[in-house]
């Protein structure tokens, strides 16, 4: 019995000083860290993720905590969880970059296609000299869109896509003006044959 008491205690020495000379997680913190830094400099995620970086920044803020109280075990977790999360976080970042890098595309095909035929339709407007149109006034209108497709293509190319869609739904809103009003030009002279 004696034995056993001693023991113990002997034991329970033991797992005190384990417990106290623990070490902090350091590197594990130092790659969590670095993590948050990558999704703090990662433009995608600074575009298109953003709401996370506030996130992720309390969770590195917690692990500090954590670390600071001793709870290394808390620390290490909180640590591999920051790892995951910020690699998620530029994961989404780069998808939502890309759809609306599709998007972009797709909104820019739509103008190139309604440039060409509003085009077409004002050329075929003139060649059959149709009245009631205001060629001056149509010529300077697509010039006017034409200006607002490449402002359009130099917002794409600058990866500024939202910016892009919004341009070129404005030139295609114009170039449908200059249709609507050859198309009214034209059932106004049917209708006066």
């Amino acid at each position: 019995m004696k034995n056993t008491k001693k023991f113990f205690f002997l034991g329970l020495i033991v797992a005190v000083i384990a417990v106290a000379c623990e070490k902090p997680p350091t590197e594990a913190m130092d790659k969590a860290a670095a993590a948050v830094t990558r999704v703090e400099n990662d433009i995608d995620v600074q575009v298109y993720a953003s709401n996370n970086i506030a996130k992720i920044r309390d969770m590195l803020k917690n692990m500090r905590t954590e670390a600071n109280q001793k709870r290394y075990a808390q620390a290490r977790q909180l640590a591999a969880d920051i790892i995951d999360f910020a690699d998620k976080v530029i994961a989404e970042g780069k998808s939502a970059a890309a759809r609306l890098h599709d998007d972009a595309a797709n909104a820019l095909d739509l103008m190139e296609n309604a440039i060409r035929e509003t085009q077409t339709t004002l050329e075929d407007a003139r060649k059959a000299k149709q009245q009631g149109l205001k060629f001056d006034e149509l010529d300077n209108d697509f010039t006017g869109a034409q200006s607002g497709a490449e402002q359009a293509r130099l917002e794409n190319n600058e990866k500024r896509y939202r910016e892009a869609i919004d341009t070129s739904e404005g030139v295609r809103s114009a170039l449908g003006s200059i249709t609507a009003k050859i198309g009214e030009a034209s059932l106004s002279q049917s209708r006066k044959k």
